[in-house]
């Protein structure tokens, strides 16, 4: 049986320029065998493992510009610190001297979201993978916006929840556009705790304002579900409508949104919990916020 500690050492006798090719096949192994066990130490482990072997198998693009393949387009994104890292795409920060016309004028700082491009000798640009993942997070936004008339009269709605009626709870999608890098999606930059680290920093027992906003999300998710299918690509790479939208509520991709400029553009009335990004579960079980109130 080939352990951690003999894969990292035949890794260290690797050339440097095939190392690249060496972690992505290690990060492919890892996530077919972790997809069949989406619970417990196995799951857990693949997951750590690959985000270990992420930064050094990917494209590390600060310092960079990413301009639009439409030459129509005056866009100009200069890319700052990479500050987060999945496993499609990482999210950068924008420098202020980007040009980006047509962005609705803000105070706040963008991000930038990129799909990742793996560290090959001959790189023939982002990873299928990652580019159809940012092309699905576009397609769900935009199905989402067109069918939240229906969503928010759904008896499973939230009544009278914290954002204001038409809103999306969800870090919006400023502009995006295809460049070299793959499709780019701008963002603004939402500052916050997570879920995941409030839950642990309050032990499990979050404040009543935080339990509430928890209910009105899972209330949301319900009428989601109920009333959006959730797009499939056909073999003919056609969007098409599958089975109900079920949300991916994991509690690191909710963010509690307090500051007010950013509860001004997401829509917020009060501090509420808001999605990073609002996406559907594709080829995944479920995952679930730690606690609800059940009345």
């Amino acid at each position: 049986m080939i352990t951690l500690k003999k894969l990292m050492r035949l890794r260290n006798n690797i050339p440097n320029k095939q190392k690249s090719t060496f972690l992505f096949l290690v990060i492919s192994l890892l996530l077919i065998i972790g997809t069949p066990a989406q619970a417990g130490l196995l799951s857990y482990c693949t997951r750590a493992l690959t985000q270990l072997a992420l930064p050094y198998a990917v494209e590390y693009h600060k310092g960079k510009t990413a301009t639009p393949k439409d030459p129509n387009d005056a866009t100009s994104i200069v890319l700052g610190d990479r500050i987060g890292l999945g496993n499609r795409g990482g999210l950068y920060k924008v420098n202020k001297g980007s040009i980006i016309p047509g962005v609705i004028p803000t105070t706040l700082a963008l991000v930038a979201k990129i799909p990742h491009s793996l560290r090959l000798p001959s790189n023939s640009g982002p990873n299928p993978q990652a580019e159809l993942e940012m092309k699905r997070e576009i397609f769900t936004f935009e199905l989402l916006k067109s069918q939240w008339e229906k969503v928010e009269k759904d008896s499973r709605f939230p009544k009278n929840p914290s954002w204001e009626k038409g809103t999306i709870p969800v870090a919006p999608i400023l502009k995006e556009f295809e460049s070299k890098m793959g499709t780019l999606l701008i963002k603004p930059e939402i500052h916050g705790d997570s879920l995941k680290k409030l839950y642990a920093q309050y032990q499990g027992k979050l404040p009543p304002e935080m339990q509430r906003s928890i209910n009105e999300i899972y209330s949301l998710v319900d009428a989601i579900s109920n009333q959006v299918k959730t797009p499939l690509q056909d073999s003919r790479e056609q969007w098409t409508s599958g089975r109900p939208f079920y949300t991916d509520i994991n509690p690191e991709n909710l963010v509690w949104v307090s500051n007010p400029a950013e509860m001004k553009l997401l829509g917020l009335k009060i501090p509420s919990f808001a999605f990073y990004e609002i996406t559907p579960l594709i080829n995944r079980m479920p995952q679930f916020l730690p606690l609800r109130d059940n009345p």
